[in-house]
């Protein structure tokens, strides 16, 4: 009758949603990770950041699984690019653009300082930016084990992979530094400062040293989640630009810069016309060794990174932000 001119419009079968987008898709500033989240993708297309929310959904649900994070390449990934071009290589060349920076008399000291820590930023752009594998804001990784979205086995597997490549890294760079003689610039004045450098930070209480250390990682895996929400390069920059600016004016401790710094130092300590240069006494030369940098320095600075990264940083937010989520779920 009257409807026979009516089309009857079948509806298409819903498409499906994947759970696995991957950072070109979402703009997260980690090449060698793929992110599975439960936030549907069209939820990112015509944003120019992500809102506290979506970052912890993101940063929670990271499939480790589904990448070679823990896999054999980690390992080369944390042992020959850390060494050659990947975090420690990038992180420690700006500590010794910070030696320049700072080791100069023709500018005061504050001003120095300042241009120094704003040159130490451009070490954690290029671990952001590149995708390298750093430490520090590997603590961060422990999201996903209240999350329960990888074991804690894997994740200690993967500190213990990235720590140890950032340790050689470090100390091969300190190396080629010393070889370069380079610390001779200026009448030796680029290795005064750093022999001097490395004195003041093994002669660290180990309270100085583990508070300083929180405060630099809290500082630090801010600066990598805030750059974690740009979707652009310039704002990922100056998201990281500030914080990490910040922590070093301030003398906060990062373990893996103290890695170079303290190394660096050991080298400089055996070159006499520096140590004569330094104004160091021998007894305040020989505190500058292998124990100290280990136990005196490096123990407490690390142990304060992660307590910086995951009381203040993890835990907190979670708690505050994601808690309610579950307790939700639970019922």
């Amino acid at each position: 009758g009257k409807y026979q001119n009516v089309q009857i419009i079948k509806e298409s079968e819903p498409k499906k949603v994947t759970n696995e987008y991957t950072e070109e898709e979402i703009g997260i500033a980690y090449p060698q990770i793929k992110y599975s989240c439960k936030i549907p993708l069209n939820r990112f297309k015509n944003i120019e950041t992500l809102d506290l929310k979506m970052m912890l959904n993101l940063i929670m649900n990271i499939n480790f699984g589904s990448t070679s994070l823990f896999k054999s390449d980690l390992v080369l990934k944390g042992l020959i690019t850390s060494m050659g071009y990947s975090v420690d290589i990038y992180d420690e060349y700006v500590v010794v653009s910070l030696n320049v920076m700072t080791g100069t008399e023709a500018v005061s000291w504050g001003f120095a300082k300042l241009i120094g820590a704003m040159t130490f930023a451009t070490g954690l752009m290029m671990v952001v930016l590149t995708g390298a594998e750093l430490f520090t804001g590997n603590v961060m990784m422990t999201f996903s084990v209240i999350e329960k979205k990888t074991s804690l086995a894997k994740l200690l597997r993967n500190w213990t992979i990235v720590y140890f490549g950032n340790f050689v890294g470090s100390v091969l760079l300190a190396t080629i530094i010393y070889f370069t003689g380079c610390s001779h610039n200026s009448h030796e004045a680029l290795g005064v400062l750093g022999l001097t450098t490395a004195y003041t930070k093994v002669n660290l209480t180990f309270v100085e040293a583990f508070t300083r250390g929180i405060l630099c990682n809290w500082l630090v895996c801010l600066a990598i989640w805030m750059a974690s929400s740009s979707r652009h390069v310039i704002g990922k920059i100056f998201a990281i630009f500030f914080p990490i600016t910040t922590f070093v004016a301030s003398g906060y401790e990062h373990s893996i810069a103290n890695m170079y710094f303290i190394s660096n130092g050991l080298f400089l300590k055996a070159t006499p016309a520096i140590a004569a240069a330094s104004g160091l006494t021998p007894d305040q030369l020989a505190t500058i060794n292998i124990k100290s940098f280990l136990l005196g320095n490096l123990l407490p600075v690390t142990l304060g990174n992660m307590v910086g990264a995951f009381v203040f940083v993890v835990l907190l937010f979670w708690t505050a932000y994601l808690r309610d989520d579950h307790g939700k779920d639970m019922k």
